[in-house]
């Protein structure tokens, strides 16, 4: 049973002065002045900052005082939002304290006399009784010496499994991510005890009483641990905060970030949110806050003006994962994995026998291509991986393609003739898909692509860059399979122009296509940047450097031919000219020297392509002897390794 809530925009308003107020012995003007005097300079952490903008922002965390509390005593409380704790049954439960372990003894004496002193616990003789564990919190390395820290957390298993459920709709991790990353100053504000600052009904508060060895009591404010919590304090943070979210600020329940291209733009939205903080009596802890960053980690991702990335603590727990050696580890890895889905292109398609594996009546055997799952992908996350965020100044990009076993899609954005990948679709195919032939396959990986991109592709006019057979086949039939014209229904919704790409389906291929054939700017390789080693000027110190090279670009300089070698006159390099493929053209090539084949090697093989694909996406710019046998027998090494 549950019981749905929903919320309108119209709903949402400021409490009124009645629906704010503290609940121990003192006044609200007392608690002001208590925030005032407690809180300090040195609170904050701005030496990063040059010393005028230190003090700028340290006048201004001064200037509000009152949302900040360092103490259970000058902690908000608002009535904005009043849970409803409703049972199944009224029939009281009760369960014996659970013993508290000596080395926390003093710590749960202390707590329990804070809370009683601040009056956000009471006695209670109430029917209801439930036990609380003390958790120890993780010590800081540096200081081993401090006395150990515990958290206090009420067990209500029991009183959850007869509670009714309210439901609502948390934010989705991704879409925040998406929206605040790509800026150049964050700020990450965290409320203080952030459930406590919710008061409670008279009638909730003796069915969440709690037992201890010290005494029975009961919380006036809404507990850690109770079902529903979560709910109500994103109710009440959704409230708070209404009208200035967006690009600017974006909240996941107690974490508030907040993001700016300068320091001037930051003061004012730090000032609107905490004018909003205060209207609602909430508080901030100022021992929490990160304060100017030009790079910060919120909810496992590392943004910064760039765009975003896995964190570094995320990086480590994937790279350190043991092999699976059962399947609950394979599904803890996946697990693990899916949160960062959408920054590895063609996901579903790497990770596909390790998904086999969770399949039931599966025997669990790792095979040589699950050994090469784990580690592919292992090695695509220790690179960390970073998306941009979208700008929607900019033109919008779409790349799909299909495999035997599955479909993946690209969103693109392309600046100063650069595209730079916003965001990796993939899925893995269903038996009844992978019996498609591969034109409706590509027609299904388009569709599937554009309807997994809905929100930034609606209403705009992108390209589509994928070979034009799979529509123009299937427009031109009169008579369509009935799910090909539901796709085609439905992609008549949207405004793009198909393009072309020259050579092949797959995008891997597009990806070394993107330049122009007739131009030489190597930088210009996009979507997954060369090493700073292939830059021109590079290049050409290490071709005049190499013995054999020199000797023919001696040779050029006097006008001694020499074969198809050529000096371009622009870049100062020594060029190789040789018949495309389709022998229709000739296609000029810089030539590697020996010092830079490696480099080259690592920098293709970078997205982890194939020995041919790799050998591809070399031979379009770069040539030299012996490249494909180098290319293969360092795919040879990687793939041992």
């Amino acid at each position: 049973m549950g019981k749905l809530s929903t919320f309108d925009v119209n709903d949402i308003m400021s409490p009124s002065e009645s629906e704010i107020y503290q609940i121990n012995n003192l006044n609200l003007n007392e608690i002001h002045k208590m925030r005032r005097d407690e809180l300090l300079k040195s609170d904050f952490k701005l030496d990063h900052l040059n010393d005028k903008d230190k003090k700028d922002m340290q006048d201004l965390l001064l200037k509000n005082y009152n949302v900040f509390s360092k103490s259970y005593k000058t902690l908000g409380e608002t009535s904005a939002v009043i849970p409803e704790f409703s049972l199944l049954h009224n029939f009281p439960l009760q369960t014996k304290p659970y013993s508290i372990p000596l080395m926390a003894k003093k710590y749960a004496q202390q707590e329990i006399n804070n809370l009683l002193e601040a009056g956000i616990i009471e006695s209670s003789s109430s029917s209801y009784c439930f036990p609380v564990i003390f958790i120890k919190e993780k010590q800081n390395p540096n200081d081993s010496n401090s006395e150990p820290k515990f958290r206090m957390v009420v067990d209500y298993r029991l009183l959850n499994s007869i509670t009714e459920t309210f439901k609502i709709c948390l934010p989705k991790i991704s879409e925040i991510i998406k929206n605040i990353a790509g800026r150049k100053i964050y700020c990450v504000l965290d409320l203080k005890s952030a459930f406590f600052q919710i008061k409670l009904r008279d009638e909730d508060k003796r069915k969440l009483a709690f037992c201890t060895e010290i005494g029975n009591f009961q919380p006036t404010r809404l507990p850690f641990g109770s079902k529903n919590s979560t709910s109500y304090f994103h109710t009440l943070i959704s409230k708070c905060l209404n009208g200035i979210t967006g690009k600017n600020v974006q909240f996941f329940l107690d974490d508030i970030i907040i993001a700016a291209d300068s320091l001037c733009e930051l003061k004012v939205t730090l000032q609107q949110v905490f004018d909003r903080l205060i209207k609602f009596n909430l508080t901030l802890d100022p021992a929490k806050l990160q304060l100017c960053k030009p790079e910060i980690t919120y909810l496992g991702f590392d943004l910064n003006a760039n765009g975003f990335s896995p964190s570094e603590q995320n990086v480590n727990k994937v790279t350190n994962f043991p092999r699976p050696k059962n399947l609950k580890q394979v599904q803890m890895f996946l697990g693990m994995l899916n949160y960062f889905r959408g920054l590895i292109y063609d996901y579903a398609g790497i990770v596909e026998p390790l998904v086999k594996l969770t399949k039931k009546n599966t025997p669990f055997v790792w095979s040589v291509e699950c050994e090469n799952a784990f580690n592919t992908v292992q090695e695509i996350i220790l690179k960390k991986p970073t998306l941009k965020n979208f700008d929607p100044n900019l033109p919008i990009s779409l790349i799909t393609d299909a495999s035997k076993i599955a479909i993946c899609g690209i969103l693109l954005q392309k600046k100063d003739n650069v595209y730079y990948p916003l965001e990796f679709f993939s899925r893995k195919l269903t038996p009844a898909e992978c019996k498609y032939p591969s034109i409706r396959r590509e027609l299904l990986a388009i569709y599937a692509s554009v309807k997994h991109f809905h929100d930034q592709l609606l209403g705009e006019n992108f390209e589509l860059l994928t070979d034009a057979k799979p529509l123009t086949e299937y427009q031109s039939l009169d008579k369509k399979p009935e799910i090909v014209a539901r796709w085609l229904l439905y992609l008549g919704t949207f405004s793009f122009t198909p393009t072309h790409i020259p050579g092949s389906l797959n995008p891997a291929d597009f990806l070394s296509r993107v330049v122009e054939e007739n131009s030489l700017n190597v930088n210009n390789i996009t979507l997954f940047q060369p090493n700073d080693k292939l830059s021109i000027q590079n290049i050409s110190i290490e071709q005049k450097q190499d013995a054999i090279l020199s000797k023919i670009m001696n040779d050029l300089s006097v006008n001694k031919q020499c074969k198809q070698y050529f000096l371009d006159v622009n870049l100062g390099l020594l060029m190789i000219k040789n018949a495309h493929k389709n022998k229709k053209k000739i296609v000029n090539r810089i030539v590697i020297p020996k010092s830079l084949i490696k480099v080259c090697i690592e920098t293709a093989h970078a997205p982890h392509f194939g020995v041919r694909k790799t050998f591809e996406f070399i031979r379009h710019k770069y040539q030299w002897k012996g490249m494909y046998l180098d290319t293969k027998k360092f795919g040879n090494i990687v793939k041992n390794a």
